[in-house]
């Protein structure tokens, strides 16, 4: 396995993770709170979407 892969697998793992924390603080948050907490999802997600769109690209290139 490539250096880069294991990098990029690694990325989209903790992306994947703070996703999940994220989402979670969404069902905990009311009021005031809930917008800023979507926002933070939203973030998260977004991150996780490009974590995860990057390491498929690098494994559809390299086929490593």
């Amino acid at each position: 396995m490539c250096r880069d892969r294991v990098l990029l697998a690694c990325r989209y793992h903790a992306d994947l993770r703070v996703y999940a924390v994220a989402a979670q603080s969404l069902v905990q948050a009311i009021g005031a709170n809930f917008s800023e907490a979507l926002r933070r999802a939203d973030r998260a997600r977004i991150a996780f979407e490009r974590a995860r769109d990057e390491l498929n690209k690098h494994v559809r290139q390299h086929q490593c």
